[in-house]
């Protein structure tokens, strides 16, 4: 990398800086004064409140009440300049909460008739609890102001807005804002077992005007990276359960379908196939109010939304597809590693399946056991993957074991076996966690060894079968080889309101695989290292501005250069929900065996929501990359223009 483009991504960093020492320079107003680490005690009712978006039921007369909310962005610990407030109470069977979001101007209330987990351009509110109180998962529950959902889960390492949540919801736009009913059954959480819970909570509030600002019930620091250590505290709930002892989820489905009898004669009528069906069953004994089992024959995913589309130009690795089947989400955040090495995807058509999730004190538990009929298996190599969509039946089995030490840090083991119906298995064992430090730090690592017995079965790697790997000792054929491997990470990383920083290190021997998993590249040593500084001016024009440097390298076993990197960065968020990123990248890549010149790539963003009906995005990306499928492969220029207007369904 020339030094023209170090003293480039400098100057980008440098000036950065002194736009945060600029906006450190003009205090917070202190004349309000947040809510630091709050308590809400909440009651009981006696009867079921109805959720119909009205406020007057008899329910709500007596309930806790929180408000005092603090603005999170684009000013952090600032009076917000509309009120919120927030009703709670429980009964048996569910906790109830009524959100009042007023405004001074209702008619700029952003609502849209939209699919759950799309209404993030919308105003929306919610909770996040932290039923254990331990800052190491949180549920996210949000509605718009007419109730469409959308719903996740946080943990330490992301948010994961796949995972969805049973609860009810109803709500309308009033002559004062909008107001939110909300029914969470108990069933659908898990917590402490305990005769009176102690849950650390925020209630959230996001409200797009002029800038998409955001209010919190519990002042959060963004100063320190533990956001859920910063929640206010929920107590009261006593001698509740999450649900019946035992529930049964039966199902059954009948069809027939018909086809022509000559397709090349559209009026030879039809032939009609016999009928068929299908039927099978679930079951779900709540153990303790926090460990669930759970098993299934024959499961009914005939109500799970399709996958996205994804494009797969130029890409030699398998694409990755996010869980949506509700079996398999209770626990998901157990099963998820750093590398992918379990991918529940992999369990493709289960004939049975059995899960057990759950706490005791600080240490969390997930076992999971499935059949499967048609069962999938991504094979990593060096410079692509492939995928086998179906090695036959087989069975697996994963344990997941994972201590809390204090709050937001944890270390955890796991073990992951599939076996193949006739021959061949693959097996990991490994170890990992997170300790978190001085505030603003994390240490995280993980390591992975694997066991792979190939099946006998070469017709099913026909197309790759002239493959060799692991210095050659090894073809990618089913041909019934035993090898091991290692996989290795262990990264630092400090989060502020005005710095992060990371540096990380990960390692894949060529012989290391995940029958169960979602990994797509092996025999490599990555370094990679960035540094991200941002401001928050208070101006009438911009609510936040920075800019970044990252930088990298890879090497595979045999110490061969195959990739280097160095990204500067630059990005902005102005008012009226406007927003420009820019990236310029210096790129240095070694492809089946072609050794290309340093690339230059840059790519432009700029999306925008100035109105509520409206919105615009276009993207732009140009510069020059490896065309792979190319043989042998060589440069391609890249010039890719798209542009969006977004219009919502009201």
């Amino acid at each position: 990398m020339t030094n023209l483009r170090v003293c480039l991504a400098v100057c980008l960093v440098s000036l950065s800086v002194l736009l945060v020492l600029h906006s450190d320079s003009l205090a917070d107003g202190e004349e309000f004064v947040p809510n630091v680490k709050p308590s809400l005690t909440i009651p009981r009712v006696s009867t079921p409140i109805q959720i119909d978006g009205e406020l007057d039921d008899p329910g709500w007369q007596s309930v806790a009440r929180a408000s005092n909310f603090t603005e999170n962005f684009p000013d952090n610990k600032a009076k917000p300049p509309v009120d919120t407030e927030v009703l709670v109470a429980y009964d048996n069977t569910y906790l109830y909460m009524a959100f009042i979001a007023y405004d001074t101007n209702p008619n700029s209330i952003r609502c849209s008739l939209r699919n759950r987990d799309e209404i993030w351009q919308d105003d929306y509110i919610g909770v996040i609890l932290d039923t254990f109180g331990d800052a190491v998962i949180g549920y996210e529950l949000f509605v718009n102001p007419i109730g469409i959902q959308g719903d996740g889960v946080q943990t330490m390492t992301g948010e994961d807005m796949s995972f969805d949540i049973i609860f009810q919801s109803k709500g309308k736009i009033t002559d004062k804002g909008y107001q939110v009913e909300v029914a969470l059954p108990f069933s659908s959480l898990r917590f402490p077992n305990k005769t009176e819970q102690t849950w650390k909570a925020t209630f959230w509030r996001t409200h797009p005007r002029q800038s998409r600002s955001t209010y919190s019930w519990a002042y959060i620091d963004n100063n320190v990276a533990c956001w859920m250590c910063q929640f206010g505290t929920l107590t009261g709930i006593r001698n509740v359960k999450p649900g019946a002892g035992i529930e049964l989820l039966p199902f059954a489905t009948g069809f027939q379908f018909a086809s022509l009898r000559d397709p090349s004669v559209p009026g030879s009528g039809l032939r009609n196939a016999d009928p068929t069906g299908r039927a099978g069953v679930g079951v779900r004994y709540f153990v303790t109010t926090s460990m669930t089992a759970e098993a299934t024959y024959k499961p009914d995913f005939s109500q799970v939304e399709s996958d996205p589309a994804q494009i797969d130009v130029n890409t030699t690795f398998a694409l990755f597809y996010s869980e949506r089947r509700p079996f398999f989400q209770e626990g998901s955040d157990m099963f998820s590693l750093r590398n992918s090495a379990f991918y529940s995807r992999s369990i493709n058509d289960p004939l049975a399946a059995a899960k057990l999730t759950g706490r005791i004190k600080k240490t969390d538990i997930a076992y999971l056991a499935a059949y499967d009929q048609h069962s999938p298996v991504i094979i990593p190599f060096e410079e692509r993957s492939a995928v086998i969509p179906s090695i036959g039946k087989s069975t697996s089995n994963v344990l997941r074991i994972r201590q809390t030490l204090r709050e937001n840090s944890y270390a955890g083991g796991i073990l992951i076996d599939r076996r193949r119906e006739g021959d061949g298995a693959g097996s990991i064992f490994g170890v990992d966690g997170s300790i978190a430090f001085l505030k603003n730090y994390h240490f995280d690592w993980e390591a992975l060894f694997s066991h792979t017995e190939e099946p006998r079965d070469t017709m099913l790697t026909a197309d790759i079968s002239s493959i060799y790997f692991d210095k050659n000792r090894h073809t990618a054929a089913f041909d019934g080889e035993r090898y091991r491997g290692n996989s290795c990470f262990a990264g630092m990383r400090r989060s502020s309101k005005h710095v992060g920083a990371s540096i990380a290190y990960v390692e894949l021997s060529p012989s290391f695989r995940a029958d169960n998993g979602y990994i797509t590249r092996n025999n490599l040593r990555e370094v990679e290292s960035g540094i991200q500084v941002r401001s928050y001016p208070k101006s009438r024009f911009l609510d936040n501005i920075g800019s970044g440097v990252e930088i990298g390298r890879v090497w595979n076993y045999d110490g061969i250069r195959k990739d280097e990197w160095l990204v500067h960065y630059f990005f902005a968020t102005f008012k009226h929900q406007t927003s420009v990123f820019f990236d310029y990248v210096f790129t240095k890549e070694k492809f089946r065996g072609v050794q290309f010149p340093a690339f230059n790539r840059m790519e432009l963003n700029l999306n925008s929501n100035f109105s509520e009906p409206l919105g615009i995005g276009c993207n732009l990306e140009l510069g020059q990359s490896v065309a792979r499928f190319v043989n042998p492969p060589v440069e391609r220029q890249l010039f890719f223009p798209l542009a969006t207007i977004r219009i919502p369904v009201f």
